[in-house]
């Protein structure tokens, strides 16, 4: 069975075909799809959630309260996913997105991200980029990442399971390369989401970093090879000092610029006690079959009503 969770919060118009496109697509490839929407109670459309839940097989909509944050609802649509196969999207991942992750889960995939795809010149800055932030990750430690979508992505029951041991950096487990051992691999769509006015900040960042790292890379080729190609092809000690120091000031900024990007990538750690249980839930939720309760809408007064008015009769 695959489960495919669907994060809605985002604005977004149509929604009951948002979500159908987006299921069709799952049940492509898969026979048994099961379906679990994630709100806040601050959803516009929130009624409009509960009907199609009601109304389907297969659906669940599960309502946190608006102090719980996106990441906490995420994983918390892992944990009742009930280490099966997932299939995470958001109401404005486009179905194609879907089918094509899917579509590589045949592979026997544990594992499938997606990236936005972009012209040569403008990916090789982006890989360029990401090279140096994974070197500077190496350095402090830390497990490495290719700055794909973290909300958008293929997952089998195995991977599924270990996200759910670790509660509390649940997100951090997601994007970073831990799984050593799991089959991965990352797809490019050159569109993911269906108004992506906004450019992708990760990518932004990535391609920004690139153009750094190029200009670093010149400068030492510059260093290393033009300078003693003018002087008899002999490396002076100066310009061995020199050489040392700029590939020094490379890792240290690749270090600096990894530290910063990678805790905001990662977001802060979800909320859990000293047991590792997680201090965070869903206020109420509705799955198939369900009756909704009919809000009554009260009568409306135009004029004031005064209760218990009492007149006081003057005396002569």
């Amino acid at each position: 069975m695959l489960t495919l969770i669907i994060k809605t919060d985002l604005v977004s118009k149509n929604v009951e075909d948002k979500i159908w496109g987006l299921f069709n697509s799952a049940k492509t490839y898969e026979k048994d799809v099961r379906t679990i929407l994630l709100a806040h109670e601050k959803c516009p459309y929130l009624n409009e959630l509960k009907q199609i839940t009601v109304d389907n097989n297969f659906f669940q909509l599960f309502v946190c309260d608006n102090k719980t944050r996106d990441e906490e609802m995420i994983q918390m649509g892992f944990v009742f996913a009930e280490n099966s196969d997932v299939m995470l999207t958001t109401i404005t991942t486009l179905p194609d997105v879907v089918l094509k992750i899917l579509e590589n889960r045949k592979n026997e995939y544990a594992m499938i991200r997606v990236k936005k795809q972009t012209n040569v010149c403008h990916s090789f800055l982006r890989a360029l980029g990401n090279f140096s932030y994974k070197i500077g990750l190496k350095v402090l430690g830390k497990p490495t990442e290719n700055c794909a979508e973290a909300e958008v992505g293929y997952y089998d029951g195995r991977i599924v399971s270990s996200l759910c041991e670790d509660m509390q950096f649940s997100r951090k487990n997601r994007i970073s390369n831990i799984f050593k051992h799991a089959k991965t691999m990352t797809v490019e769509q050159k569109q993911i989401f269906e108004n992506e006015q906004k450019k992708n900040t990760a990518e932004q960042k990535m391609f920004s970093l690139g153009v750094f790292s190029l200009v670093f890379w010149l400068v030492f080729i510059g260093i290393s090879i033009v300078y003693p190609s003018f002087n008899n092809l002999i490396y002076t000690w100066w310009i061995i000092v020199i050489m040392l120091a700029w590939v020094g000031l490379g890792i240290f900024g690749a270090m600096f610029f990894a530290k910063n990007f990678n805790f905001k990538r990662c977001g802060m750690p979800n909320r859990v006690n000293n047991y590792g249980e997680p201090l965070f839930g869903f206020n109420y939720y509705y799955k198939t079959g369900d009756e909704l309760i009919e809000e009554k809408e009260y009568p409306k007064f135009d004029k004031i009503i005064i209760k218990n008015k009492i007149k006081v009769k003057k005396g002569n």
